[in-house]
Parts: structure tokens; sequence; C-alpha cells
């Protein structure tokens, strides 16, 4: 398991968890997530599908089937968030992530379950070996995908020709050099530190 913090909660952050910890832990069989859009976005089925992953979604209105992660944001906030209080002294979303995946290595990975009796890294590492992933390999599954119509329209919009803008692009479809992290980054730059930030996180199985 790998959590992230992030400005907003999409496909973009939601690669930028995900690549690290299939990296970390290795590929599983199946992922279980619920239906917000970055669970139903084209580009995890790409990636799962690119690395033989089963996405298996929970049923809708029925928030028991979630009881596992609805545990661990418990967790979150009546210790994580306790820890470092209001954040004064966080320079930026990479040291908050620091501090998030230090908390969870050493911290929730490492505590016996109330239930199990197993810390949770235990209990993972029990269904080992993963396959761990090229890094070529799993760098090109989660590459992201537009429709050139996008990036024309935008264009003509930062040269005031909007109206002018017949779709000459469309139709087609660019795969860009760029993964989660790298166009999240970008992203969060261009939208400014002042964000409220956010959690987006997976069950693996």
């Amino acid at each position: 398991m790998a959590a992230r913090w992030g400005y907003f909660e999409d496909s973009v952050r939601l690669a930028a968890a995900l690549r690290p910890a299939l990296a970390a832990r290795g590929v599983p069989d199946a992922i279980y997530v619920d239906n917000g859009s970055a669970f139903v976005d084209a580009a995890l089925k790409r990636a799962a599908a690119r690395l033989g992953i089963k996405i298996t979604h929970s049923a809708p209105g029925r928030p028991q089937g979630r009881g596992k992660i609805e545990r661990f944001f418990g967790l979150v906030r009546q210790e994580f968030l306790v820890e470092i209080g209001d954040g004064s002294g966080i320079a930026d979303l990479a040291e908050l992530n620091r501090l998030f995946t230090a908390w969870y290595e050493t911290v929730y990975h490492a505590r016996p379950h109330g239930e199990t009796g197993q810390p949770p890294i235990e209990r993972w590492l029990a269904g080992a070996p993963f396959p761990v992933p090229d890094p070529a390999r799993l760098r090109e599954a989660v590459l992201w995908s537009e429709h050139r119509i996008g990036a024309c329209l935008i264009n003509c919009a930062s040269r005031g020709q909007i109206s002018q803008c017949d779709g000459c692009c469309a139709g087609g479809e660019d795969t860009l050099s760029e993964h989660g992290r790298s166009r999240e980054d970008a992203g969060d730059r261009r939208r400014g530190r002042g964000t409220r930030g956010s959690a987006g996180n997976s069950a693996h199985r």
C-alpha cells in the first residue's frame, strides 16, 4: 500500500502514488477501488491492462465494502494529521509527502492490526513474491495520452485565436513523454500552492 497527498484527486495524482507503490511492492493480481473519477478514468484502465492488473470496483452506496481503506483514513486523521498540527512547519507538498511516507512505512505498516494480529506489511508479504515490473515498462504503463484537439484549442486560445480554431487536430491522439509525477508537478506549479490538499489511495490485494 502507498499513499500520497496532492492538490486534487484525479488520475494524475493517482499515477504519482501508484507508480512508486508498484516499483517498491510489486504488481498485485488485482486492485480494489471505489468509483471516484480517478478510478474509472481511462488512464488507470490502460495502466492496469498493460501491467496485467484486474480492477475491481466497490458497489456504489455500500461503504462497508470500503472498510479497510476507511479505517486507514481514520488513522491518518487521528494520528498523522495530529502529529503535523496546523502544517505551518511544512515547507511544501514534497515535504508533506516525505513525512507521510515515513509515517506509514515506520508506524502504520509496522504496527500489528487489531483483528489479524499482523502488521500490514507482514500480511502483504505473506502473499509474496509479487512481480516487480521493469522500470521502463512501468514508466510506459503510466504514460498519458491526450487528443490533439485539446492542445489545438489551448494553443489557439493562447494566441487569442480561439474563434479561428477549426479543429485541425481533431481525431488524433498523442502519447506524451510525461508520466504521472511530472505532469502532477507541472499542474500544481501552474495552479499555485494555495489549494487545499487531499489524499488519494487504493487498496491492493
